[in-house]
């Protein structure tokens, strides 16, 4: 297999991206979550209320506080081990266990101590069918930061200009 092409690099210093498109799956999160745990957006929303999928990280001997979600929660237990305790029993967490919370279940996940390797004792991919971050017409990279010398001159050339083209 062969071939030739180019690629152009634009990044921040100091900057970590993600990869999102196959890769691994970090061994800790970058956000704090409830109780010690870790989260890592790994697919964000578009829009804000736009369902996104986390990696969620559990360290050992996690004792979380019970708590619930206004909608679903559905995950995939990527490495480790645990147990989710709701009010119909406890449930085994192991890799390549599918879980489905419905809206409203009390859940809290738990962990053993004594586990070696990562930081995490259990690691999950968790989607959100829904979320209360992210974009917004009126609140975006693009738009937030985007400075103008005169306000009116700005207004007048938009409702001067019929339509944009070349796009």
């Amino acid at each position: 297999m062969g071939g030739s092409g180019e690629i152009e690099l634009i990044t921040r210093l100091g900057y970590s991206g993600l990869v999102h498109v196959g890769g691994r799956v970090e061994g800790w999160g970058r956000l704090n979550y409830i109780d010690g745990c870790t989260d890592t957006i790994l697919i964000p929303p578009i829009r804000r209320s736009d369902p996104c999928l986390n990696a969620l990280y559990f360290p050992p001997a996690t004792t979380q506080t019970a708590h619930t979600h206004p909608s679903l929660r559905a995950g995939l237990v990527l490495g480790g081990a645990g147990i989710c305790k709701t009010p119909s029993g406890d449930h085994d967490l192991r890799p390549g266990y599918i879980f489905f919370l419905p809206p409203e279940t009390w859940h809290s996940f738990h962990t053993q101590e004594g586990v070696t390797g990562d930081k995490a004792a259990l690691s999950v991919v968790a989607y959100h069918p829904d979320s209360d971050t992210g974009p917004t017409d009126q609140d975006h990279p693009m738009l937030n930061r985007t400075y103008f010398m005169f306000m009116h001159r700005l207004t007048s050339r938009v409702r001067s200009a019929p339509h944009v083209t070349g796009l």
